[in-house]
């Protein structure tokens, strides 16, 4: 068995199975004559572990009872003996089987098991020698590093980066010239992701230099020259398609890739290789444009699929970037061949989520930029299908929000267009109702009503009610947990998202139930118009257009062709800019010269037409004001619609706030649910609110209007069934329990925005905030109305603002049917004058119902114009939902 334990040794270095199956061989013989109790029996078969897993390498990866086998061997050498001495090794042996089973797409629950042993691993090592010098313990520690560093590229969380990056640099700080060239070529390859991710120049200058001494310490025939030159190539390449402000690293990293392909034997990582000089070769070619590199770049792409192995997943991204180089050699020849093959390509790069969403949506705007509408809705259909998968269930709220964030900006407007394009508008609806809020949607998901599915399936019923709930609260809490906690819980979320997808697939095989929880089709969606028109306003850089659904008829496209992406873009530059001004008398003056500006900018780019198109749509004989439902996105949900109208000349004319009462929608499925949910209780039952004050809290000035803004409550006819709460009674706690016993509340204090973290957006009470987190994780079956006279509570994030991560939409997933929310900071002295009007309104209509607020707030509205208030005022008020 020594005989065998040396051979396996000198695995790395062995470019044939021969040496290997010799070593299989007398190992096995030499553990078969040790009894199960023999301490060296499970060393015997952490030894057959490693041999088998060196094996499995050496065949390119290809036979896959090589891993098994070495997977098998290390669990039962842990099985035989818990407290081996050697217990870590034996370990780190199951770690790297573990995490080749990951790499080769067997599933992410086998890169936790790598971590969590890689964990016990090196807590061993350190409890021994708690100073990291020597060889084995740095290769128990790299394993730990490495971990780290795959689950941070498969969940996206940077902290795991970072440790990853920490562990390295613990080991190649110790290490001298002698030392493996893998303690530094990782670090080199750990420094060059998170340069892709953050931007620091340093890490990338780092890898660099990681890279060299990897380099320097690599023996010519070790396979770890191979993967040496490709690592530093790219840590090359990387800091010229970030920065290109150094040619020559382009040129190096195309030099350093040759040597590579050169020297690189026959193993699995060789059709890889070839991809990373097509892929250096082709951004060669966009920077300096000599069609040579093109052509040597298709060739080496073609290469490497010639040679790359079937199942594993770097097939697809080589067919990814072969696809992208193929759209490079179309756009210069327009050679119809080349755009068939790339479509075909695009289609087949299908592995990781990720690729498959990337491929979707290249083949999408290929074929969009090139006058094949129809076929960019379909590929823009797959990609938008996928964002569920990218924003999984089985990630906390803030990942996804990041996921999205790094994804899907632009995503459903761009679809929209192309299938305006297509003369789909109806298909362009449904893209934009699947492709935005689906954070929200899925929320909405766990909170279905399984009642229906209780009659035929009540097993399933009860088994999806209890999943929903464990990943709504592991979703939304926050309780401070440590590092290990946190790995817990994420395991047992992904483990729990992943019951759920099984059990809504068993749903849909049911009779009746195939389209459950699927996306709605436009003949659901188009009943959102059923109370008033639904215009939904889209801007993409292919095109802009208002949608129309009338509640009876055809859906109506007006091109906005006043507001293409380019003038959007310009038009938010300058609104963000305006919101930023001090309020000061000169800055007011200034704010509102600005509104005013952007209101009638959008009303010539296209609204006038879009209202024009709306009074077709009056009642016979109602009102001269009817409901309008206003559902804009992307960057124009952004700006202020509402107020839109010719305010350009000294005499001022109807505009959008004049003709109609406008009211917002998220979505079109919001508007639905809302208007199908009741508050509970019978009918008869008096409505209950709400009114909590709080006019000082620390850090902000006070809200010296604040009890006007309430004594306006007290003295209406509601008062009777009014709570107020005030002061040290407007507790976070006692505002939360006020949500789930009235119906309607009225919140006058801070409103606190968080751009980058919205689910921190908050309400500001007497002892903390009441954060969008929590307001979501409520289910409040009685909620109806919320008057919000807060700052930002309806206030868009510029990230990401098909999202509509704010807190008036947050309500609305608590259960509240409408809102009376602000698009930004509003003055303290509006709120009784708003209150008092609105209020006084809502008693002529016959009471507190929501139905009835949206007609309320434009009379208040209405009033206060007529008393001299400016735009940049009245218009921070908007009403939405029902």
């Amino acid at each position: 068995m020594f005989q065998g334990w040396l051979l396996t040794w000198h695995i790395p270095v062995i470019r044939a199975g021969g040496d290997l199956t010799e070593a299989i061989a007398l190992v096995s013989a030499g553990l078969d004559r040790l009894s199960d109790t023999d301490p060296w029996k499970a060393l015997g078969l952490g030894i057959l572990s490693r041999a088998y897993r060196w094996q499995w390498h050496l065949t390119g990866c290809s036979d896959w009872t090589y891993l098994y086998k070495s997977d098998e061997e290390v669990r039962r050498a842990l099985a035989l003996h818990p407290n081996h001495r050697r217990r870590h090794c034996l370990l780190h042996m199951l770690a790297s089987t573990c995490q080749d089973r990951f790499d080769g797409g067997e599933g992410i629950q086998h890169l936790h098991e790598a971590l969590s042993a890689s964990q016990e691993s090196v807590r061993g090592v350190l409890k021994k020698r708690p100073k990291v010098t020597r060889f084995e313990d740095k290769q128990v520690v790299q394993s730990l590093a490495m971990a780290y560093f795959t689950l941070s590229r498969a969940e996206g969380r940077l902290q795991d980066l970072d440790k990853a990056i920490e562990y390295q640099t613990l080991i190649s700080e110790t290490s001298g010239r002698d030392e493996p060239p893998s303690f530094f070529l990782n670090l080199c390859i750990f420094l060059s992701f998170r340069f892709r991710i953050a931007g620091r120049l340093i890490d990338i200058d780092k890898a660099i230099e990681a890279g060299h001494q990897a380099l320097e310490r690599t023996r010519p025939d070790s396979l770890q020259t191979e993967l040496t030159l490709s690592n530093l190539g790219n840590a090359h390449a990387l800091r010229f398609f970030e920065t290109h402000a150094r040619l020559e690293d382009i040129d190096l990293a195309v030099r350093y890739q040759r040597e590579c392909v050169a020297v690189a034997g026959e193993n699995f990582e060789k059709p890889s290789f070839y991809s990373e000089l097509a892929r250096y070769l082709s951004k060669r070619y966009e920077a300096g444009g000599d069609e040579a590199d093109l052509n040597e770049a298709i060739i080496n792409h073609e290469i490497a699929l010639a040679t790359v192995a079937e199942g594993l997943t770097e097939r697809h991204m080589i067919l990814w970037r072969y696809g992208n180089s193929l759209r490079l050699r179309y756009k210069l020849h327009r050679d119809a061949q080349d755009f068939d093959n790339c479509a075909r390509i695009m289609k087949e790069a299908a592995g990781f989520i990720d690729n498959r969403f990337h491929s979707a949506l290249a083949a999408a705007r290929l074929a969009q930029d090139h006058g094949r509408s129809k076929d960019a809705v379909r590929a823009f259909s797959a990609a938008i299908g996928m964002l569920p998968r990218l924003a999984w269930l089985g990630l906390n709220s803030s990942r996804r929000h990041a996921k999205l964030m790094s994804t899907a900006s632009q995503l459903a407007c761009d679809a929209a267009a192309s299938a305006i394009q297509a003369g789909l508008p109806e298909r362009a609806v449904e893209l934009l109702e699947e492709g935005r809020s689906v954070l929200w949607r899925s929320m909405m998901e766990l909170r279905t009503d399984f009642k229906g599915l209780e009659n035929t399936a009540p097993m399933l019923a009860r088994e999806l009610v209890l999943v929903a709930q464990s990943l709504e609260y592991d979703c939304m809490s926050s309780a401070k947990l440590t590092e290990r906690q946190m790995e817990e819980r994420a395991q047992h979320r992904r483990r729990t998202a992943e019951r759920w997808e099984f059990l809504i697939e068993e749903v849909r095989k049911l009779p009746g139930f195939q389209s459950f929880l699927m996306p709605l089709p436009f003949s659901e969606l188009r009943k959102a118009a059923a109370e008033g028109p639904v215009v939904i306003l889209n801007a993409s850089r292919y095109r802009s257009d208002a949608l129309i659904i009338p509640p009876t008829g055809l859906v109506r496209c007006i091109p906005l062709e006043g507001l293409d992406f380019h003038t959007v873009k310009q038009l938010n530059y300058v609104f963000s800019k305006a919101m930023r001004i001090p309020r000061d008398s000169n800055g007011c003056r200034f704010i509102e010269q600005l509104l005013r500006a952007v209101a009638s900018r959008l009303w010539y780019g296209g609204l006038s037409q879009v209202a024009d198109v709306l009074a077709s749509y009056r009642p016979p004989e109602g009102d001269k004001l009817f409901r309008v439902w206003w559902m804009p996105t992307g960057l124009l949900s952004l700006l202020p619609i509402h107020c839109a109208g010719p305010y350009d000349s000294a005499v001022e004319k109807e505009g959008i706030a004049d003709l109609f009462i406008s009211s917002f929608t998220t979505t079109l499925s919001s508007l639905l649910a809302a208007r199908s949910s009741k508050a509970s209780g019978p009918s008869d039952t008096p409505t209950r609110m709400v009114a909590v004050s709080q006019p000082y809290t620390p850090g902000n000035v006070p809200l010296r209007a604040a009890g006007v803004e309430i004594e306006v409550l007290a003295q209406s006819r509601f008062s009777p069934s009014i709570t107020f709460l005030h002061e040290s009674t407007a507790s976070v706690s006692a505002v939360t329990a006020a949500l789930t016993t009235h119906n309607w509340i009225h919140c006058c204090c801070h409103g606190h925005w968080e751009a980058e973290r919205p689910l921190s957006s908050a309400f500001d009470l007497g002892d903390g905030r009441l954060t969008l987190q929590h307001i979501v994780s409520l289910r409040l079956a009685q909620a109806d109305f919320a008057f919000l006279s807060a700052c930002h509570t309806a206030r868009q994030s510029t990230a990401l603002p098909d999202e509509s991560m704010h807190i008036a939409a947050g309500l609305q997933i608590a259960g509240f049917r409408g809102v009376l929310a602000t698009a930004w900071a509003m003055a303290d002295r509006d709120g009784p004058a708003l209150a008092w009007h609105f209020y006084a309104a809502l008693e002529e209509l016959g009471g507190l119902e929501a139905r009835n607020a949206a007609r309320a707030m434009q009379t208040a509205v209405s009033k206060l114009r007529q008393e001299g208030m400016p735009m940049f005022r009245w218009a921070a008020f908007v009403h939405i939902g029902i």
